[in-house]
């Protein structure tokens, strides 16, 4: 496990930060377009694989006038006078929407990509200093936390899948059916006792995991330098929205199908976003599912994009709501008999509760 220590002034490296100003990022942005441009060579990573991109003329001229047309000025006089006319934050990521369009997607210049490619910088000792103050005044167990829900949620939203398969999928054994069937439980009360059994044995997995970790950290820099609730809570709020969105798609998909193509199509749809999400992986809080942390550092950016964050797990966790929604109502049609299982007990044989 990485420690965390103070900077010293004789360090020949600080690390790196990510820093979201345009002085700092358009410049480099521009100056690495026009370069990729003079040189018709764009390095692009569609669906997560390396492409060497080159245009032809006529899209070499298009790119030309995108390029223009974000620095404010004739293409010839981009790296003098256009250098210097910093666009908003939204002009630019509208002008790079189409240059990344035009790319086929995948570069970094994308709206979700640029700021992790031309805004990480390197830091200097009093930078260094401040970000090691900060991340001692939040707690330094927040650090680890951040840097093990990024591996974590990775890990769950590949695997979680087949658990919810394996409990749906033994109605349609036989002896089961005739139970489930014709047993008077409530639909809701059957679909959230499961739901609600598999994500808090999934979650407290997690927790025991994690709690191995915190206590190594504790005992090593201290109660008083550690924020042990806020910790566990992090990890609720970041690794929930990913256990719950997993089990319930998995508990739709087989409760409608009665197969287990959940097995397949869940971890490989995982496997599929990962590949086509954002590049940012320092610090990654836009839409997509599972959010990305993989550094120790960069509390700065953390704190200043928190609320991203909790937008961003609310909102999957409103879709898991939603979806359990869905499969209690697929659930209460099959207990009826419009999907009923197929097995040697017809459905007009089955005595009504």
């Amino acid at each position: 496990m990485e420690r965390i220590e103070p900077p010293q002034p004789a360090n020949e490296s600080y690390g790196y930060k990510i820093v979201d100003d345009l002085e700092l990022i358009y410049p480099n942005l521009l100056v690495d377009l026009y370069q990729s441009v003079e040189n018709n060579s764009f390095t692009t990573y569609p669906y997560g694989f390396y492409k060497n991109k080159i245009l032809d003329s006529k899209e070499l001229d298009l790119m030309k006038e995108f390029i223009s047309e974000l620095a404010g000025t004739e293409y010839h006089e981009i790296l003098t006078q256009g250098i210097n006319n910093i666009p908003t934050k939204e002009s630019l990521e509208n002008s790079l929407e189409k240059i990344n369009s035009l790319l086929g997607g995948g570069s970094d210049y994308a709206p979700d990509a640029y700021l992790f490619e031309f805004g990480n910088i390197g830091m200097d000792y009093n930078e260094a200093l401040e970000e090691y103050n900060l991340m001692k005044t939040n707690g330094l167990d927040i650090a680890f936390t951040r840097y093990f829900n990024d591996y974590a949620g990775i890990f769950i939203s590949l695997i979680t899948w087949f658990l919810p398969l394996s409990v749906w999928l033994k109605d349609g054994k036989s002896g089961i059916a005739n139970t489930i069937f014709v047993k008077s439980t409530n639909t809701i009360k059957l679909f959230l006792s499961r739901i609600f059994a598999i994500t808090v044995s999934i979650l407290l997995v997690l927790i025991l995991f994690y709690s191995y970790y915190e206590f190594k950290i504790v005992g090593t820099y201290g109660i008083e330098n550690t924020n042990i609730l806020k910790a566990y809570g992090l990890l609720i709020i970041w690794l929930l929205p990913n256990v719950l969105f997993c089990v319930s798609m998995s508990s739709l998909i087989t409760i409608v199908t009665n197969n287990v193509i959940t097995a397949i199509v869940g971890p490989l749809g995982t496997f599929i976003t990962l590949l086509m999400s954002p590049k940012g992986i320092y610090g990654n809080y836009g839409w997509q599912l599972v959010l990305r942390h993989n550094t120790i550092g960069n509390e700065q950016y953390f704190l200043d994009h928190f609320n991203q964050l909790l937008l961003n797990r609310s909102v999957w966790l409103l879709i898991g709501v939603f979806i359990c929604v869905l499969s209690i109502i697929a659930l209460n049609k099959k207990r009826e008999g419009y999907y009923a299982i197929k097995t040697s007990v017809s459905h007009k044989s089955r005595v009504k509760a």
